[in-house]
């Protein structure tokens, strides 16, 4: 059985060759994901189908696909993965979206069921603009 860290380095293999797949199939079905932020891409998103269409499909529509994050560091401690990543994005209109991110994560029987992001807001908003 893989460990924690194990899953979610796996599963930014995977996102850093453009696949999110095996990063989806992580995420618990009720997770609770919260982007952290005071704008409109901030907030808590209250199971996998609200985090895929609340978040995700707001994001890839200005983002060209596909969506490319890589692992740079990965921490664990028991039920709990730290992970900052980099991305490597472009957008639809060709601007440059490589923001960074530092995730909390806590797993369950495999599975990310709660996360917090943390990400540069100033670059979110200038580059994407406000998630309508």
């Amino acid at each position: 059985m893989l460990t924690n860290k194990e899953i979610i380095a796996a599963a930014f293999e995977k996102m850093a060759q453009g696949d999110p797949s095996l990063w989806l199939d992580t995420m618990a079905d009720d997770i609770r994901y919260e982007l952290v932020g005071d704008n409109s891409w901030g907030r808590v998103y209250r199971g996998k189908q609200a985090f895929r269409e609340e978040l995700g499909r707001p994001l890839m529509s200005r983002v060209e696909p596909p969506l490319r994050m890589r692992a740079m560091r990965i921490l664990s401690d028991g039920d709990h993965v730290v992970l900052e990543a980099a991305g490597e994005n472009q957008t639809r209109s060709g601007e440059t979206y490589n923001n960074r991110y530092c995730m909390i994560i806590r797993m369950k029987d495999g599975k990310v069921v709660e996360l917090t992001e943390y990400v540069d807001t100033a670059l979110l908003l200038r580059v994407l603009g406000e998630r309508v």
